[in-house]
């Protein structure tokens, strides 16, 4: 599965338009480039996605996430609010996170 960086629309391998681009002449034989466009907006710009692990949605991923922005965002928020439901420091939450998840 891939995801255009431009439109963010998601398609299958089968889905990239392939278009062969002529370069004029390499030691007598036409050469020519292939060329990738997402089949939605024509972008190059586009990229393998990854499977949220929380709620299943494909995204473009950014570094070693498994977690889409939405779900980490949400994530973030339910640990700032247990934080302060309870009213832990900053380094009792750290303790406790670390102590409950093994982070």
């Amino acid at each position: 599965m891939y995801i255009c960086r431009n439109c963010g629309e998601t398609f299958d391998e089968e889905n990239v338009v392939v278009c062969k681009e002529h370069m004029g002449e390499f030691w007598g034989e036409e050469a020519y480039e292939e060329r990738y466009y997402c089949p939605y907006c024509e972008s190059e710009n586009f990229e393998k996605a990854h499977k949220c692990k929380v709620c299943g949605e494909w995204f473009a991923q950014e570094g070693c996430e498994e977690e889409c922005s939405d779900c980490m965002s949400a994530l973030s928020d339910d640990l700032h609010e247990l934080k302060n439901k309870y009213n832990m420091t900053f380094d009792d939450f750290k303790d406790f996170v670390a102590d409950t998840f093994g982070w």
